[in-house]
C-alpha cells in the first residue's frame, strides 16, 4: 500500500502501515518502529492574515497550559495613514469581551531615525493607566504613503492568565508617512485582578490592510 514502510526485525520483514495522520517515524534502540505525534514546547495557539479586517481577536489563548506567550506581527500595514496598533486583552473565554479598565501601563524607549539614516534622536515614553496596550508611539504609514514600509513586533507576555501583576517585553519596528524610522523597546506592565482568556489587535482608527500575526504559548517544561 502506497505510504507503508518495510522494516526488519528478529524475525524478518515486516510491514508498517501509514499513519492516518501526519506522524514521524522513531525507531528506539531496540528497533522497535513506530510512527508517533510531533510534540513541542512551542506551540502555535493562532494565526491571522490581513485583507482588511477591523481587529483579530483570539479567544480562548491563555491558559493554565502555558507560562508564557510569544505575540509577533510581520509586514502589517494599516488602512488609514499614521494609525497607531495596538492591543486589548479579553476575559469571558470563548465569547469573550474586550477588557478596557484603564489598567494598562506601558514604559518605552524610542529610537528615531528620518528616511536617510542620519539626524538619530531617542526619547522615553509613559502611558499610563491607559484602556490598552500602545505598540508605537507614532503610528504607521498606509499604503498609499508609504508602500515599502510596514510595522513589525515581537513581544513575549508572562502568564496573563492569571490573576496577579501582568509583565511583558518586545519591540516594534515600523515608519511613518514622513519617512521617520521608529524603533520602540516597550515594557508592558499590569495590575490586574481579572484572569485574561484572550486578546485583540487592532488599530486606534481604520482597519488592517496587509500583513499577519501569530501567537505562540511556551509550556513550563
Amino acid at each position: 500500500t502506497q505510504g507503508d514502510i518495510l522494516y526488519r526485525d528478529g524475525s524478518g520483514l515486516q510491514r508498517l502501515a501509514k499513519p492516518a495522520s501526519n506522524k514521524f517515524l522513531q525507531n528506539t534502540s531496540g528497533g522497535v518502529v513506530s510512527w508517533e505525534t510531533v510534540s513541542s514546547n512551542w506551540v502555535k495557539l493562532g494565526s491571522a492574515s490581513f485583507s482588511g479586517e477591523s481587529e483579530w481577536v483570539l479567544d480562548n489563548c491563555f491558559t493554565s497550559d502555558y507560562e508564557y506567550y510569544k505575540f509577533k506581527v510581520s509586514h502589517v500595514k494599516p488602512s488609514t495613514n499614521n494609525a497607531t496598533p495596538r492591543v486589548q486583552f479579553r476575559t469571558g473565554g470563548a465569547s469573550g469581551t474586550n477588557f478596557t479598565s484603564s489598567n494598562y501601563s506601558v514604559y518605552s524607549r524610542h529610537r528615531y531615525m528620518n528616511a536617510s539614516g542620519d539626524s538619530p534622536s531617542a526619547n522615553d515614553h509613559d502611558h499610563l493607566s491607559q484602556g490598552r496596550f500602545q505598540l508605537l508611539n507614532n503610528g504607521v504609514a498606509d499604503a498609499g504613503n508609504n508602500a515599502n514600509y510596514h510595522l513589525s513586533a515581537s513581544y513575549d507576555w508572562h502568564a496573563p492568565h492569571l490573576t496577579k501583576f501582568f509583565y511583558g517585553q518586545g519591540y516594534s519596528l515600523a515608519q511613518d508617512s514622513s519617512g521617520q524610522y521608529d524603533t520602540q523597546f516597550s515594557i508592558w506592565y499590569m495590575d490586574n485582578n481579572s484572569a485574561f482568556t484572550g486578546m485583540r489587535f487592532y488599530f486606534a482608527t481604520g482597519n488592517i490592510a496587509s500583513g499577519s500575526a501569530i501567537l505562540y504559548g511556551i509550556k513550563h517544561s
